[in-house]
């Protein structure tokens, strides 16, 4: 039997990391088989990434939040990664917007930084695309919930709505991609 043969880099079909990846459990047998590699496991087991990825859920409820222009409403949500990235972010704060779906992410060292790229963010909206965020969609946390961005946003005319569940289910899926 033949082993099959290994993505490239160049290869269109297999993205550049499948050289590096650890290999599947067909080419582990047929290693095994071929006395080429010794294996003193039973069966196969998966490596945390691996078994990360194959995680599944339930579809998501119907979301009930309905906007007609692109930040009418604006989901917010900061995820903690278990683990510090190089740059030493522990947090990111993700923002989607409800009419377009489309997603910004920000590293945080600090959960107190959250204030500052919602500023930074609404100012963008502003410059960029003429428009204004008109609510803001957030859990109950002290990150979204606080004096700085109560002021922020009663200046503004945001209204912050904070419906925990609703933005998780909005948020999941994204931060479920960040632990891959």
């Amino acid at each position: 039997m033949q082993l099959p043969p290994l993505p490239t880099p160049t290869s269109p079909s297999h993205p550049p990391y499948g050289t590096i990846c650890h290999p599947g459990h067909a080419t582990i047998d047929i290693l095994r088989n071929n006395s080429s590699i010794s294996w003193n496991k039973v069966g196969h087991k998966h490596c945390h990434s691996c078994q990360l990825g194959k995680h599944v859920r339930l579809p998501f409820s119907s979301s009930t939040s309905y906007s007609t222009t692109p930040f009418e409403i604006v989901h917010c949500d900061v995820w903690t990664s278990p683990v510090a990235s190089i740059s030493g972010s522990r947090y990111y704060l993700v923002i989607l917007d409800d009419f377009s779906h489309f997603c910004w992410t920000f590293p945080l060292a600090h959960k107190s930084e959250v204030h500052k790229h919602i500023t930074h963010f609404c100012n963008f909206v502003q410059t960029q695309f003429g428009l204004s965020v008109k609510s803001i969609k957030a859990d109950n946390g002290t990150e979204f919930v606080n004096r700085t961005l109560t002021d922020l946003f009663s200046a503004r005319g945001i209204h912050l709505r904070s419906h925990a569940h609703t933005l998780r289910l909005k948020t999941a899926r994204l931060n479920a991609s960040f632990a891959l």
